[in-house]
């Protein structure tokens, strides 16, 4: 009848949309046999881009006409007036060596690292003392560490380190025999200081971490202390600080004979400002 074939009709219309609706599906839908699985390697294009190459980093040495800027004796609030590349090296060590955990914090050691690498490095220069840096071919910063050679033990503590904080006690007045020894004492020289080359302040930015950054600076700060006639090269790491501690033995550097931790000095911010604290600290030093 009429009726019949008109529903058999609207049958077959019906299945024909559904199946072409679970073909598409079907067809959009990836299948096992059509997946597949790799590994990302140093090559792919997506690590390229995001990872800079040892290809297109170079490190050098800032000198004193890089950090001239127009307010040259201290930290000044407005940008303009403070040396930009001081300024994202100031940014870099606040943020990812010291961790400051908030803006507020990171501010207050910018501060305080600014000053310091303008006295040391800008207001009066040393032979002997250098700041380097790690930088793309755009010229975007990577990384920095600064090298030195300095009067220290051979556990890398400077002499005012060694040095005892407080003055030893004076003397009973039936001990006195001269009333300025215990004085005179204080000033003696302490036995085991020499004049060695110094790595410290090695960090690499966050993004540019795992690609190598940190091994062209260390190998830049072992060439400068080869021209200056030094040996070894010695360095402190915090005792907590276990990836540096892996990164610098994988380099060759071991704890010199006769060394252990010992009590050193780490940069922190509290609601008064920035101030030292005091950390455990593991001395480290490769033979050149």
């Amino acid at each position: 009848s009429t009726v019949d074939s008109t529903q058999s009709m609207a049958a077959l219309i019906l299945a024909a949309i559904a199946s072409t609706t679970v073909g598409s599906a079907m067809r959009s839908r990836p299948s096992l046999m059509s997946a597949s699985v790799r590994r990302v390697g140093a090559a792919d294009p997506m690590r390229s881009a995001r990872l800079p190459s040892l290809m297109s980093a170079s490190v050098r040495r800032v000198g004193a006409a890089d950090l001239s800027c127009l307010y040259p004796n201290d930290w000044h609030d407005t940008a303009m007036m403070r040396n930009d590349l001081l300024s994202q090296v100031a940014t870099l060590v606040a943020d990812d060596l010291l961790e400051s955990a908030t803006p507020k914090d990171s501010l207050a050691l910018q501060k305080h690292v600014y000053v310091d690498y303008l006295q040391r490095f800008a207001r009066k220069p040393e032979d002997t003392s250098a700041l380097l840096i790690a930088e793309d071919e755009t010229g975007q910063l990577l990384g920095c560490c600064h090298v030195g050679v300095a009067l220290c033990g051979i556990d890398g503590r400077r002499e005012k380190e060694l040095r005892p904080s407080k003055r030893p006690a004076w003397p009973a007045p039936w001990e006195r025999t001269d009333p300025f020894a215990a004085f005179f004492a204080s000033k003696e020289g302490i036995p085991g200081l020499e004049r060695r080359a110094r790595l410290s302040g090695l960090v690499v930015s966050g993004a540019a971490r795992r690609a190598g950054i940190g091994r062209l600076l260390v190998a830049e700060a072992e060439a400068l202390a080869r021209t200056w006639g030094h040996s070894s090269l010695l360095l402190r790491v915090e005792e907590r600080n276990d990836a540096g501690l892996g990164f610098y033995r994988k380099l060759g550097y071991s704890v010199p004979a006769g060394c252990a931790a010992t009590p050193g000095s780490r940069l922190v911010v509290d609601r008064w400002g920035t101030r030292w604290t005091v950390s455990t600290h593991i001395p480290l030093q490769r033979v050149l």
